[in-house]
């Protein structure tokens, strides 16, 4: 095999080589930390020019060389020439901070402050439940905003809370941030109904149709058919959906 060449990733190293000539099923990688002594092996699933040789340790040079293997499994009688990268290491989002709860009917609104990463974070989850050493029900937010509810919840029942920071590469915060505890109120506050106060659970309905925009609230204790009913809602034939704190 000719050509090879070696390309870093996070914990990860993307080998990339010519094709062989002749009847080649698949390719076979031997590698190692020790350039003399490459003592790992993986086979490539077909005969395709390029191949992601994972679950390395970052930060430590390791080396490759390659045979091809044709349709009866002899290999080639001579590896490739060897080469080397580094794989780089995975950097975790921050632990997320500053996270704070507002109790409303029937939910839980929770606020915290942004998390960062080397890349970007494309997303928040949050962890909660009754027991504040296993919250065991998981919610994860659409984007990186920095503010999400948690609905259906047991109105006067304490729940806890924590969140975590997840990157564009899918990499999660090592550590949960502080828990806290929050239980969601019993009723409506004063001068508020569950048609007009905060605690309505709003569902937004963007339609794709001409120039229209329909918003549909699907409130807390409260069916979709009784407010169509009442000309409080309208439903469209084709639309896309988005979850919105109220």
């Amino acid at each position: 095999v000719t050509g090879v060449s070696a390309d870093a990733d996070k914990e990860k190293v993307i080998l990339s080589w010519e094709a062989n000539t002749g009847v080649i099923d698949h390719y076979r990688i031997y590698y190692g930390t020790d350039q003399y002594k490459l003592d790992e092996m993986v086979d490539t699933p077909d005969n395709a020019t390029s191949f992601s040789v994972t679950e390395l340790t970052g930060g430590v040079k390791y080396f490759f060389a390659m045979v091809a293997v044709d349709d009866l499994g002899l290999e080639s009688e001579e590896q490739s020439a060897v080469v080397s990268a580094i794989p780089l290491g995975v950097v975790y989002p921050d632990p997320v901070t500053g996270v704070s709860a507002k109790p409303e009917y029937g939910k839980v609104t929770l606020s915290w402050l942004a998390s960062s990463d080397d890349t970007y974070i494309d997303h928040y989850r949050v962890y909660y439940g009754t027991v504040a050493d296993n919250l065991s029900q998981t919610a994860d937010t659409f984007n990186g905003a920095l503010q999400w509810y948690i609905p259906e919840l047991t109105p006067g029942i304490p729940y806890y809370f924590a969140v975590t920071a997840v990157d564009s590469d899918g990499y999660e915060s090592q550590t949960k941030s502080a828990v806290i505890v929050s239980a969601p109120l019993t009723a409506p506050l004063p001068g508020q109904t569950p048609e007009t106060g905060p605690a309505a659970d709003l569902l937004i309905v963007l339609s794709l149709i001409g120039a229209e925009a329909y918003v549909l609230r699907k409130y807390f204790g409260f069916r979709a058919e009784y407010l169509r009913q009442k000309n409080v809602i309208a439903t469209p034939s084709h639309s896309d959906f988005y979850r919105l704190s109220s």
